[in-house]
């Protein structure tokens, strides 16, 4: 009797759950969930990160011109300007109202180019091209038989650059007649020609742009 009852006793024998170890599975099984919890949470926003918000929709023509100006616009502030150069001066424009003409009204009976000394008859002149000319018609004071016409040559723009350039030069060339006919009277000035009569009654025409007699 006393071995069956030890046997009967030492099997049914179970030792009573630990409160402590209750507790503590308790508390493995809130850090696990709370874990969980948590690599789901991150994982979340590490794919969010990753693929990002929706991609806006693409710049207008318009739009793109703009933040280009507006970019240009802001590296021009933060350049400093440019120190500006004296003003480069520039001639007046002061063209001369030139009429066709011929005139016996002489300022004085006589005057000189390039070493000729000539009495005058009567003056004139005219527009051609890019130039004005001034005439003076008459004889050599040396020798009242040689007819001289003086032309005088001067541009359009007297304020112009170009009424100084070497181009400009020929002022006041005395043109002597081929003939000893006395001295020279113009009539008429028509385009490069002037048409004359000599003291002798001759008739004749000068190209004052090629300088030669006809």
């Amino acid at each position: 009797m006393s071995k069956r009852r030890s046997s009967s006793t030492s099997s049914s024998f179970r030792p009573p759950h630990s409160p402590l170890s209750q507790r503590a599975k308790r508390v493995l099984l809130g850090i696990a969930i709370a874990l969980a919890v948590s690599l789901a949470a991150t994982g979340t926003i590490l794919a969010a990160s990753q693929h990002g918000r929706p991609s806006a929709p693409p710049l207008t023509t318009k739009q793109q011109k703009e933040n280009a100006y507006a970019t240009q616009l802001a590296q021009a502030k933060l350049t400093p300007a440019a120190t500006p150069g004296a003003p480069v001066p520039t001639p007046a424009s002061c063209p001369e109202t030139f009429t066709t003409k011929i005139t016996n009204d002489l300022v004085t009976p006589t005057m000189s180019a390039n070493g000729v000394h000539v009495h005058l008859v009567n003056m004139g002149g005219t527009r051609l091209g890019l130039y004005n000319y001034g005439f003076d018609a008459g004889w050599d004071l040396a020798n009242p038989q040689q007819g001289v016409i003086i032309v005088e040559r001067e541009y359009y723009d007297s304020c112009s650059t170009k009424a100084h350039s070497p181009q400009n030069i020929n002022y006041l060339t005395p043109y002597l007649t081929p003939y000893q006919k006395g001295g020279i009277r113009m009539t008429a000035i028509q385009g490069p020609n002037i048409l004359f009569t000599t003291q002798d009654g001759a008739t004749g025409s000068f190209n004052f742009v090629t300088g030669q007699f006809s």
